[in-house]
């Protein structure tokens, strides 16, 4: 079992989701809250290695002072679990197809877990071990530190069915708001697809919803 810190949340060490993202910088933790919100069960994987806690935030709205990146990682983290994911903490080291070419993917951890899930969203900004694992067509980044990404479409599939990709990862200038802004619109094209018709996520204010 794995908890977050500063919720109450625990979750089961092999389960089933119907969506998992393995990266919990702002790509990951953006798109996750996306997808919980969307209905679909959502499993955020996490090593704690993002790159964000190391960052200083001056250009992330609506932070207009700044934000440190530990505390930008550990909000975005509690909001994903605030809205309805689960997270993981430990590292992904393999993806594996469950059955036939439609089925669902199996990630097993670093530590022995294994989780399922119909569809995966990789949030791993500079890591391409798992794409390059999986075979995923690769493309030429336009960042100096970014030189290979994954080439994904329009909405942000991969080559492979059933995996996404979204992030600096997926050839995104890896700012936290740029990289935020992709994990939630490649959410939304996914939630899209699983439901068969387009999504958006607006709500109003309490009072204006009663006017």
């Amino acid at each position: 079992m794995s908890q977050v810190e500063g919720t109450n949340h625990t979750y089961n060490e092999e389960a089933c989701y119907e969506v998992a993202v393995v990266g919990g910088g702002a790509a990951g933790t953006s798109a996750a809250v996306f997808t919980a919100r969307g209905g679909l069960r959502t499993v955020l994987v996490d090593d704690g290695q993002s790159g964000v806690q190391r960052a200083m935030l001056h250009n992330h709205i609506p932070y207009a002072d700044g934000i440190a990146g530990p505390d930008f990682y550990r909000l975005s983290l509690q909001q994903a679990v605030k809205a309805g994911a689960a997270v993981e903490q430990g590292k992904v080291v393999s993806l594996n197809r469950q059955g036939q070419d439609d089925g669902g993917w199996v990630l097993q951890l670093e530590d022995g877990r294994r989780l399922e899930a119909q569809a995966v969203i990789l949030c791993t900004g500079k890591a391409l071990d798992l794409a390059k694992a999986l075979g995923l067509e690769l493309a030429a980044g336009r960042e100096r530190r970014y030189p290979d990404v994954i080439k994904v479409d329009s909405d942000g599939r991969t080559s492979l069915p059933g995996i996404w990709a979204a992030g600096a990862v997926a050839g995104v200038t890896p700012h936290t708001i740029a990289v935020a802004g992709d994990g939630a619109r490649v959410a939304i094209n996914l939630v899209s697809e699983k439901k068969g018709q387009r999504w958006v996520d607006h709500d109003v204010l309490p009072a204006m919803a009663h006017s």
